[in-house]
């Protein structure tokens, strides 16, 4: 997503400089400086022009006061007017079939609520929300309604006065998606979609080899149903419908309608959902990226009287961290052992940082690295959790999430000969909360 909130401070901050300099060159006698707001006080609601496949419009409530942005509600309403969050039967189903790995079950009012929490966390900045664990639609269309209503009528410069703002469900723009690997004929298919207006239309479906050959120009392959005649019906059948299910199988060419929809498919969700212009899919479900699902690994053995594990998803490709954690012989969580937090206070080894807030940092650094762990900042007071998190991580992204194998992956500690190798290249800090004997 846009980091639109930085251009906006950064443009409110030169006009504000602008308008300083130009009284100081003028000569004229300084008045006292009023602070520059991005932002118009009030309470907004945003909502999408269109229902979503549940049948619910989203929408949100979003209040601002000195330039804090907030989320107050977030939500879905039918056209009876009932609310998504109260929808038994919806959550039942998203209930059946979700991995026993969450700590929490994926309802619509649970997500609802974490997508909340997750803008909370961001500072109120939409472009530095992470992705929702469990859920991470419902935090992407939380973060584009709250971006309609910043760069909106609640910009400080607006001159509309309104505090509606009804969002197009599509974001206009081009949306290319590519199957990720290519076939045993060596071309790859893909699509271009672009909506314009809100409106979307498939402008461009075909494949193309290593070497950027498009397959339209290869006279040597002959299909039992011409592709001079599949790709256009295909790309009509959409273009009259606008919906995935309204598009036709053609007779004789059923893997590449097949194809075509899960392409689609997938180019509207990123318009929707303002996600990604340049997307692979995995339409076979045996390519060589990380595979869609809920993983979990943890360490073998107890370390000072904890044994560290994490919970992961996988969304599109990108890895989302359920939840990290260590629990004791007695399973409880040390997130939530008051006796430790006290431990450490006591002991002054974690001055102002509780364990949830220190294994937040270790996920926070996982996402500022875009979910490259070689890439990750080092987290002060912490340093064996994030050794811990990366091994545990680095397993499952090689291993698991290649294959698709959600069973619990056990990891084996650092040798000694490791351990040593580690603290050549990051000394750890002999004063943090990790360090002693009764830490993690």
């Amino acid at each position: 997503m846009r980091n639109t909130s930085l251009l906006r401070r950064a443009a409110a901050l030169g006009c504000a400089a602008l308008l300083t300099f130009g009284l100081a060159a003028c000569g004229e006698k300084e008045e006292p400086q009023t602070e520059t707001r991005l932002y118009r006080d009030g309470t907004y609601t945003a909502q999408f022009d269109t229902a979503g496949a549940d049948g619910y419009i989203t929408y949100a409530v979003v209040e601002i006061a000195g330039d804090k942005v907030s989320v107050t509600e977030f939500d879905g309403k039918n056209a009876s007017g009932a609310l998504r969050s109260a929808d038994t039967e919806l959550a039942d189903s998203m209930k059946e079939g979700a991995s026993e790995y969450l700590t929490f079950e994926p309802t619509p009012a649970n997500l609802s609520k974490k997508a909340m929490e997750d803008f909370a966390a961001a500072g109120g900045d939409p472009d530095s929300m992470a992705l929702t664990a469990g859920g991470p639609e419902y935090g992407l269309e939380l973060a584009a309604l709250v971006d309609a209503v910043l760069d909106g009528p609640a910009k400080a410069d607006s001159e509309s006065g309104s505090t509606q703002v009804e969002v197009p469900y599509y974001a206009d723009g081009s949306y290319k998606v590519t199957v990720q690997d290519f076939d045993l004929s060596g071309y790859k298919e893909y699509i271009v979609l672009k909506v314009s207006g809100g409106v979307p239309t498939v402008e461009e479906f075909d494949a193309v080899d290593e070497e950027g050959k498009l397959r339209s120009e290869d006279t040597e392959i002959n299909p039992k149903v011409p592709y001079s005649e599949s790709v256009p019906a295909l790309m009509d059948s959409f273009n009259s419908a606008r919906t995935v299910e309204g598009i036709e199988t053609v007779t004789g060419a059923t893997e590449s309608s097949d194809c075509f929809r899960l392409l689609v498919e997938r180019a509207l969700e990123n318009a929707h959902l303002r996600y990604s212009t340049d997307d692979t899919v995995d339409v076979l479900g045996d390519g060589s990226g990380l595979k869609d699902g809920v993983y979990k690994a943890e360490m073998s053995e107890f370390e000072n009287g904890w044994k560290d594990y994490v919970i992961a998803q996988v969304w599109h490709g990108n890895v989302v961290i359920v939840e990290l954690d260590s629990l004791n012989e007695s399973g409880t969580k040390k997130s939530a052992d008051s006796s430790f937090a006290q431990s450490l206070k006591d002991n002054d080894k974690a001055p102002g940082d509780s364990v949830a807030v220190y294994l937040g940092k270790i996920v926070s650094a996982f996402n500022r690295a875009d979910g490259d762990l070689p890439a990750m900042e080092n987290v002060a007071g912490a340093t064996i959790s994030a050794n811990n998190f990366k091994i545990m991580l680095g397993e499952l992204m090689g291993g698991n999430m290649v294959t698709g194998d959600t069973e619990v992956r056990e990891i084996a500690p650092l040798t000694a000969e490791e351990l040593s190798g580690e603290a050549s290249s990051e000394a750890e800090d002999s004063s943090s909360s990790e360090s002693s004997s009764s830490a993690a």
